[in-house]
C-alpha cells in the first residue's frame, strides 16, 4: 500500500510540473522594452480548457502602434507604458500582480484612488482572483467618478497561433471587468470582456482580443504581437529545445539542449516567483534547496531567456 501511495504522489509531482504556471518575473515589461503591435477586428477567442489550440491566424492587420515603456514618475508606478496610438498608461509592475495607477486616453487622463488589479500571480490554470477600483476624472467640464469590479480567470492552456507564428506553453487570461461613471450630470455603464495569452519569456502579451459594452452600443477589437520587430523579446522554445535532468533531482540539476553553448546563465524560481539561485553554466546545485515544485529559467549572455523548465526537488 505504501508503494501505491508513494507512485501516485510522484505522478501527481509529475502532473503538476506539467502544467503551465507564469510568474510575474516572466512577463513583466522593462524600463526600455519596444514592442510593436498589429491592430485587427475581433474574431473568436475560442474555446477554454487544458490544451488547446487556438487558431488566430484569421486576425487582420488594420494598423500598426507602437508601445514603449520608460520610467514612470507617477506615484505607485514604476512603468511608463506609451502607445503611438495616443493611449498611455502608468503601471506597477514586477510583484505579485500588475496594477494600473493612471491611463490617459484621447486627452483624458483618468487616475486610480484604488489601483486596478488586471491579474496576479503566478498564472496557472484555473487561478482566479476579484478586485474593486476606483477612479476620478473630468471630461466636456463634467467631473466623474468611477467604481468598477473585475474578475481575472485563467481560462486555458495550450498552443496559439498568430500572424506572426505559432507559440506553445501559452496560458490565456480572461477578464470582465463592469464599471460606472457617475456624474450630476448622467451615469454611464460599461462591460469589457479581454482575453490575453501570455508565454514565459515574452514580457508582453502575444495576442489580446476585447469587446466593451458602452452606453453607444459595443465596441470590439484585437491586437497581436509583431515578436521580430521588439527589444525583450525571446521565443526561445520555439527555436531552441532543453531539458533538466535528473527530474526529480536532490543534489544537481543539469542542462541538456540542441545549443548548450548559449546557455550563460540560470536562475531558479519557486512557486512564488521568488528566484532562490543564480548560477552560471549548465549545471546548477540544489541540495540546500527544500523539497518541492521549481522552475528553471536558462538565460543567454543577453539575459534574453532561452527556455523555462520545471522540476521537482526531492
Amino acid at each position: 500500500m505504501k508503494n501505491i501511495f508513494t507512485q501516485l504522489t510522484l505522478l501527481g509531482a509529475i502532473a503538476m510540473v506539467n502544467a503551465q504556471t507564469i510568474t510575474s518575473a516572466e512577463i513583466s515589461p522593462q524600463i526600455g522594452d519596444n514592442f510593436t503591435m498589429q491592430q485587427s477586428a475581433w474574431i473568436s477567442p475560442g474555446s477554454a480548457g487544458a490544451n488547446q489550440t487556438w487558431n488566430l491566424s484569421a486576425m487582420t492587420n488594420t494598423a500598426t502602434v507602437t508601445v514603449n515603456h520608460t520610467a514612470s514618475t507617477t506615484p505607485g508606478a514604476n512603468i511608463n507604458q506609451a502607445w503611438s496610438s495616443g493611449a498611455n498608461y502608468h503601471l506597477n509592475v514586477g510583484g505579485a500582480k500588475h496594477d494600473v495607477i493612471s491611463q490617459a486616453v484621447q486627452g483624458i487622463t483618468i487616475a486610480f484612488s484604488n489601483p486596478w488589479t488586471m491579474y496576479e500571480f503566478p498564472l496557472s490554470l484555473n487561478a482566479t482572483g476579484t478586485d474593486t477600483y476606483e477612479a476620478s476624472f473630468t471630461a466636456n467640464g463634467t467631473t466623474f467618478q468611477r467604481t468598477g469590479t473585475s474578475t481575472w480567470l485563467v481560462d486555458g492552456t495550450g498552443t496559439l497561433i498568430t500572424p506572426s507564428g505559432t507559440f506553445t506553453n501559452v496560458v490565456r487570461v480572461k477578464i470582465i471587468s463592469e464599471y460606472t461613471d457617475e456624474s450630476n450630470v448622467i451615469d454611464l455603464d460599461y462591460e469589457l470582456e479581454t482575453y490575453i495569452w501570455f508565454k514565459a519569456g515574452i514580457r508582453h502579451w502575444i495576442a489580446q482580443l476585447e469587446s466593451t459594452e458602452t452606453f453607444q452600443g459595443t465596441v470590439s477589437g484585437g491586437l497581436y504581437t509583431n515578436v521580430s520587430s521588439g527589444s525583450g523579446v525571446s521565443i526561445g522554445e520555439n527555436q531552441i529545445s532543453y531539458s533538466v535532468y535528473p527530474n526529480p533531482c536532490s543534489d544537481y540539476i543539469h542542462v541538456k539542449g540542441s545549443n548548450e553553448n548559449q546557455v550563460a546563465t540560470t536562475q531558479i524560481m519557486d512557486v512564488s516567483g521568488k528566484i532562490v539561485v543564480k548560477s552560471n553554466g549548465t549545471s546548477v546545485q540544489v541540495s540546500h534547496l527544500e523539497k518541492g515544485i521549481y522552475h528553471l529559467i536558462i538565460l543567454d549572455a543577453q539575459n534574453s531567456i532561452l527556455s523555462r523548465e520545471k522540476f521537482i526537488k526531492q
